[in-house]
């Protein structure tokens, strides 16, 4: 029930959508990639840590990878080659039509397109801003961990991807106003927030997922683990598989479909 949501705990809760989109489909993808290996198949990689992206051109490189490659090779591009003599309004006319079409991808239901055109004015900033063809380096401060103007940089892409995706689960425009309106509107006065003792657990293993993300973004996949220091021995790596394989059991719940399967 909307109304008797704070705006802060429906914020929180798009958030928690945005996370349970990327690991339920990043781990479905990942599951995929495994099973064709066995069978000697190599599958393209869908996902490369989007979650620290610092612009929205950053964020689409690595989400959904499948995807957004196919639609930048067979409709982006040829749009662009075509549209060439009108500039960067060529350029920012072939984007919106690539998003609307990743959004009509996923059903025909206004609130896809309304999703699509989202993104891809989101990338026209880019344009705008002159930054569309420059891609940036990551700043790592002394602690190995990103500088703050990049952690900024990430966090509001979070913000904005987390926005773009009420939009995306809504059934229709009227609920995704609805849940703008309870976010910023009057209604987030009132506050209804969730216990902490549901709040508390689901926030700390998102934090750890963030953090083993972090440390392994050189690696394909967070659990590829290198033969160096500690993990050289072989009952070290071990453990640690085991200790996901238990978490994953006691914590992973009722079994659901994944949310793509209806994609």
């Amino acid at each position: 029930n909307i109304p008797d949501q704070s705006g802060s705990t429906l914020l929180v809760t798009a958030f928690l959508y945005s996370i349970q989109m990327y690991t339920d489909f990043s781990g479905y993808s990942d599951m995929a990639i495994g099973i064709g290996k066995i069978f000697g198949f190599r599958i393209m990689r869908n996902f490369k840590y989007p979650f620290f992206a610092r612009n929205i051109a950053e964020f689409w490189r690595n989400w959904h990878m499948s995807l957004t490659s196919w639609l930048t090779d067979y409709v982006f591009m040829p749009l662009n080659v075509k549209l060439r003599n009108l500039g960067n309004w060529g350029i920012g006319i072939s984007i919106i039509i690539t998003f609307v079409l990743i959004g009509l991808w996923h059903g025909a239901n206004w609130t896809f397109v309304i999703f699509g055109l989202y993104h891809g004015m989101l990338y026209c900033t880019l344009i705008v801003s002159g930054k569309f063809f420059k891609k940036e380096k990551l700043n790592i401060n002394a602690f190995g961990l990103p500088s703050l103007t990049d952690f900024i940089k990430m966090t509001w892409i979070i913000f904005l991807v987390s926005l773009g995706l009420i939009i995306f689960r809504a059934d229709n425009i009227k609920q995704a106003g609805e849940y703008f309106w309870g976010i910023f509107g009057t209604s987030s006065l009132i506050s209804k927030p969730y216990g902490l003792s549901v709040l508390i657990p689901v926030l700390f293993i998102t934090a750890i997922m963030f953090i083993v993300e972090w440390y392994q973004r050189n690696e394909e996949y967070g659990l590829v683990l290198r033969k160096k220091g500690i993990l050289k021995y072989k009952a070290i790596t071990a453990i640690i598989y085991w200790v996901v394989i238990l978490c994953i059991l006691i914590y992973g719940g009722e079994a659901q479909d994944f949310i793509y399967f209806k994609f």
